[in-house]
Formats: structure tokens, C-alpha cells, sequence
């Protein structure tokens, strides 16, 4: 199993997902081989089969070309000589090459796919200029690796999104095309909290950077009554935290806002005590941190993106306003967000369960072998 994010040492969603699927190949049976880009070190790891690294630079765009040690990664696949190889997410530099030496090697492939972030995110500059460099490698490198595949898998088969352009890619080859969810990984569990104990508190978590775009949370948390309270639980560094660090001492909301690393504090205790939670990404496909959410029964709030509008138990909007409606009205009615948290935990069962996905992982890979 190749993969750039582990959670070991990538605490991201696609870190937890990746290390979620492995745990689960482990507990279906199969002997499975870790490779990563960084090295992985921990207890977990001397109970599992070997884990090797290989050293990889870009992503694969004009800005960023790929450098691999492609040698090394031919050795450690000859070496395992496995029955199968699963890759997890596009645009990583490793994954693609890992596909093109497995087929050489006439090795089943499958594809762990995330979606594909090539399309630009707003009309900025940076953001154009950012698409037209992935443009070689939607038109060339994406159509000749998906050729080489067993099979992919898409976080949903009906979702409209273009970040799910490599599944309309793989319907045109006549791919063995599977749908793997995510699900969620932390939450909370236990018997939930009455609405009237909790306190008047919006989560809001994941990596700080303009994709995931916390001002605009900062911005809503401007308009709401100073009763409200926002956290912001994810890694305390970089160019983005600084700006939103700023953006509270400017604004005077140094009252309303508290900062974590999830490494601080307890993720599913608070989950558990939240009254909402709210994703601002001005891109996703299917945001763990919803799942999260919905599996913890605290209804949502997230922008129009992906196929966030696919999910039960929440409210999904560009527009501040309309968000802060929502949560007004559901934070004055004990009944009615008590409905919308009932409709998350519902949706968790029928569609985003660990029965659910471990059971779609294992048809995938039978199917492939």
C-alpha cells in the first residue's frame, strides 16, 4: 500500500484515511506492506508488517515537478512482490509512478481516489495561474496512468463536482469503477449530550491555509451574538495562522476564539460538547471533519463544495448570512436541532459506517486479485 499521508506523521484527513484503510486490509487478513515518503516511527508500527520510505519530491503540476528515487521503489515492489498494490490519492508524485512500475511489472493496481484539485478555486491570479499549470497533467499524465489501473475507486458515483473528473475519466475506459466512502475516524462516543448542557460553541477543524479558508468562519462568528463561542483545532503554524491570529486581535474576538492542535486536547470531548460544526473550504469532496460531525450527532454547517450537499443533519451555504440564520434558528429550538442531529446520525449508519467501508474495501480488492 503506497501512500504520502499517514497519520503518523500527516494528522490530515487523507493521513487518517489512509491509515484507516490499511488498518482495515490488516483486519480483513491480508499481509500488507506500508510505503510512505517520510519516515514512519511509533509503537503501532513493530505490530505491523514492514514499512519502507522512499524519498519524493513535487506533486506532479509545471511548479512542482516530480523527483523520486525510482530505483528504490523498484527494488521494495520487487522485493514484497505483492498479489496487489493500492495506491491512495492523485497528485502526490509517488502514486502515479507506483502505478506505471506495477503495471511494468504486470501487478493488479488499485487507485484509493480522493478527487483531483486541478480546477481553479476562486477567480484570483493565483488561482488561475495554479490550474493552468496542472493543465499537462489532467490532459496527458491523468488519462495514460488511469489506463493502467485495475481499478478506482470515487468517494460517490452520482456526486456533480469537478474534483471527481477522474471518475468521468474512468467511465471513458471502461474502468472497474467502485464507490468507497470515507467515514468518520474521530468523534465522539457515548451517550449524547442534552442541547440544553451544552455550551453555545462552534468547531471548526482542519489545517490552516486559505483553502480551508477559517476567516470566513471568523467573519460569520463577526455577525452572531458575542454568546457564541468558535475553536479552531489543527496545527498552530505557518503563513494562514498568522493572518487569522491577526484577524481575531483586529476584530476583538480574542474572547470568542480558542486555538488547539489535536494533540491538546481531546478531539471527540469536544466534538461531543459542541453545539455546531462548520467547514468553510472553498474545496473538498467529502470532508472527514462532516462526518465527523454528523457521526458525533451535532448538526452541521458547510459551504457548497464537493458533494457536501449529498449529507443529512446539516445546512449547506455560500452565504454568511444564510449560515448564521441556520444556526440561530436550530440554537433556539431544542426540537429542531434535536431533528437535524438525529438525521446525521441516521445518515452515518445507512451511508458512512466502518461496516459500510470495510465492506466495499474488501469487494474491491477480491475483484481486483
Amino acid at each position: 500500500m503506497i501512500s504520502k499521508f499517514w497519520k503518523e506523521y500527516n494528522r490530515s484527513g487523507m493521513g487518517f484515511c489512509s491509515s484507516k484503510h490499511y488498518e482495515i486490509l490488516l483486519g480483513l487478513g491480508y499481509e500488507v506492506s506500508r510505503v510512505s515518503t517520510e519516515s514512519i516511527c511509533g509503537s503501532e508500527v513493530s505490530l505491523a508488517p514492514p514499512t519502507f520510505h522512499v524519498s519524493v519530491k513535487g506533486s506532479g503540476a509545471l511548479y512542482s515537478p516530480v523527483s523520486i528515487d525510482i530505483q528504490r521503489l523498484v527494488n521494495i515492489i520487487k522485493r514484497v512482490n505483492p498479489d496487489i498494490l493500492v495506491v491512495e490519492a492523485w497528485q502526490t508524485g509517488i502514486s502515479e509512478k507506483a502505478i506505471e512500475l506495477a503495471h511494468a511489472l504486470e501487478i493488479p493496481v488499485v487507485m484509493i481516489s480522493h478527487g483531483i484539485s486541478i480546477f481553479p478555486f476562486d477567480f484570483s491570479f493565483k488561482s488561475l495561474l495554479r490550474s493552468i499549470l496542472w493543465v499537462p497533467y489532467a490532459l496527458i499524465t491523468l488519462p495514460r496512468i488511469i489506463r493502467k489501473l485495475s481499478a478506482i475507486t470515487t468517494l460517490n458515483k452520482e456526486g456533480r463536482t469537478f474534483r471527481l473528473i477522474d471518475r468521468e475519466i474512468a467511465k471513458l475506459f471502461n474502468k472497474e469503477l467502485y464507490q468507497l466512502t470515507n467515514f468518520p475516524v474521530n468523534h465522539y462516543v457515548g451517550k449524547l449530550k442534552p442541547f440544553s448542557t451544552r455550551r453555545k460553541q462552534i468547531l471548526c477543524v482542519g489545517y490552516y491555509s486559505y483553502v480551508k479558508n477559517q476567516i470566513k468562519a471568523l467573519e460569520i462568528l463577526k455577525l452572531m451574538p458575542t454568546s457564541f463561542v468558535m475553536i479552531f483545532v489543527g496545527e498552530k503554524n505557518g503563513g494562514y495562522y498568522k493572518k487569522v491570529i491577526n484577524f481575531v486581535k483586529e476584530n476583538k474576538l480574542n474572547d470568542r476564539v480558542e486555538f488547539y492542535e489535536d494533540t491538546e486536547i481531546n478531539l471527540s470531548n469536544l466534538y461531543g460538547s459542541s453545539l455546531f460544526c462548520l467547514s468553510t473550504s472553498i474545496t473538498e469532496v467529502l470532508p472527514l471533519f462532516l462526518l465527523e460531525s454528523m457521526a458525533s450527532g451535532v448538526p452541521f454547517v458547510g459551504t457548497n463544495v464537493g458533494v457536501n450537499d449529498q449529507l443529512g443533519g446539516g445546512f449547506i451555504s455560500n452565504s454568511n448570512k444564510k449560515i448564521v440564520d441556520f444556526i440561530l434558528a436550530l440554537s433556539e429550538d431544542e426540537l429542531l436541532w434535536n431533528k437535524y442531529s438525529n438525521i446525521c446520525l441516521e445518515d452515518i449508519r445507512k451511508n458512512h459506517s466502518e461496516e459500510i467501508v470495510t465492506c466495499q474495501l474488501k469487494k474491491i480488492i477480491e475483484s481486483a486479485l
